[in-house]
């Protein structure tokens, strides 16, 4: 067994990473939320523009920024859609993804533009799209 990898000091909001297991154990802060929690967004944010957008950011660079940066510029709060390790895969190539999807969430969270991160591990069974319509409904 692989010994783990520590981001922060343990006992400082820590996460730890095995090499073995590939999966972080989320105790870090971050601005995690669930599809779930989105009437509680919109009501806390009620006066406020929510935009929505959604990618893989496996390998970050310069055009996420970019994008992230444009889609702040519409609204007031970011809500950022991380895919989930089987649709990267799907997506890209079966050697994807490079990252985790936790890795992955960290590293948007972590953007000025992004004010909160969640794993879109959902898979279309109708249409492309209809995970937006469960977005769009409760952050409306």
């Amino acid at each position: 067994m692989s010994p783990p990898f520590y981001l922060t000091q343990p006992g400082n909001d820590h996460a730890i990473f095995t090499y073995e297991d590939h999966e972080f154990y989320t105790f870090f802060a971050m601005a995690q939320i669930s599809s779930s929690d989105f009437p509680a967004l919109r009501e806390k944010f009620k006066d406020k523009k929510i935009v929505h957008c959604s990618g893989m950011f496996d390998l970050l660079h310069p055009g996420h920024m970019l994008f992230l940066e444009d889609c702040k510029a519409q609204g007031d709060i970011l809500v950022v859609g991380v895919g989930g390790d089987i649709n990267v895969a799907k997506r890209k190539n079966s050697n994807r993804p490079i990252m985790n999807r936790f890795m992955r969430m960290k590293l948007v969270d972590s953007l000025r533009p992004v004010d909160y991160v969640f794993l879109s591990n959902h898979v279309p069974v109708n249409h492309p799209l209809e995970f937006l319509e469960v977005v769009f409904s409760s952050l409306r």
